[in-house]
């Protein structure tokens, strides 16, 4: 069985852009140093992070969690760089926040007789993307913050 990061392997741009301007991405490279598997540097970065004191959900949010489940090996937000982080909640809230919004919601909103022009709905889409964007970047924000106050290992160090 596949994996989405496997078919991700198979994109040399993404893996190129990945490991350029994101970080390393761990299905691409495994640990390397110390040997130790991905699995085990999670266990231990999650039992720091409980540790020191941080929350479970601000460590294992919804998307590392659904990520997992598929295949795809992440870390706690707090061990990426901001602009992964960044990238990867505007994502993730553009996706679920946008199927809500164009998706559910006009479904239970009682219709006039006119139709949504295309024009407005792409108004809409530009409007969640810019919003999407600020909360990844007040995230990852908080991430990087969260990280130094409770002055977290680097992941490679773990």
């Amino acid at each position: 069985m596949s994996s989405i990061s496997d078919w991700m392997k198979t994109i040399p741009f993404f893996e190129k852009f990945c490991l350029t301007w994101l970080g390393p991405i761990d299905n691409f490279h495994p640990s390397k140093g110390n040997g130790m598997s991905f699995e085990k540097k999670l266990k231990k970065a999650h039992r720091e992070l409980t540790v020191k004191g941080v929350s479970h959900l601000k460590y294992n949010p919804p998307i590392t969690r659904i990520l997992r489940k598929v295949g795809v090996k992440v870390r706690p937000p707090h061990y990426y760089s901001f602009l992964f982080t960044a990238i990867l909640v505007s994502i993730y809230f553009i996706l679920s926040v946008g199927i809500l919004v164009l998706g559910l919601l006009p479904l239970l909103q009682i219709w006039s007789q006119h139709s949504i022009a295309l024009s407005a709905a792409f108004t809409k889409l530009l409007e969640l993307g810019a919003i999407s964007f600020v909360f990844g970047l007040l995230t990852a924000a908080y991430y990087k913050y969260s990280a130094k106050k409770y002055r977290l290992s680097k992941w490679e160090t773990l």
